[in-house]
């Protein structure tokens, strides 16, 4: 019980350096939940590249890892990889996708959801909340 407890206290901490590793941007975001094997998900990371380069003040992408991370897997009821959640710049979930997208496809989702409008509140993107204790960071632009 004592190495378990222990456990736990060092996984909060490091999911508590995580998160205030996290930039604070008032942009929508995509965050990928992926398997490191998973073709369609490779695909995706280069879609995140060129996001990174043709849309950097439009929104910011987010990668987890679910087999480091299971507790996001089982949060968000992941069934295939790549899942794709996107939320506008308030943090609000605005829709959860499935499967490779080409970079135009993922605009549209933002433009549909009138995404690249500004937040009605001041508050930045919730990337945060899918930061669980047991969330192991993988790199940025925003990776978890």
């Amino acid at each position: 019980m004592k190495k378990f407890l222990l456990s736990l206290i060092l996984v909060l901490v490091s999911a508590s350096s995580v998160i205030a590793a996290l930039p604070v941007v008032n942009l929508p975001s995509v965050t990928m939940l992926s398997t490191t094997t998973c073709p369609a998900c490779k695909q995706m990371e280069r879609v995140f590249h060129q996001a990174k380069l043709q849309y950097p003040d439009k929104f910011v992408t987010a990668h987890i890892y679910l087999e480091d991370n299971p507790a996001i897997a089982r949060k968000y009821n992941v069934r295939y990889v790549p899942t794709l959640i996107f939320r506008d710049a308030s943090g609000k979930e605005i829709a959860q996708k499935i499967g490779f997208m080409p970079l135009t496809e993922v605009v549209k989702v933002f433009e549909s959801a009138n995404a690249f409008e500004s937040p009605k509140s001041p508050e930045s993107p919730d990337v945060a909340e899918l930061v669980s204790p047991d969330v192991k960071p993988v790199s940025a632009d925003v990776k978890i």
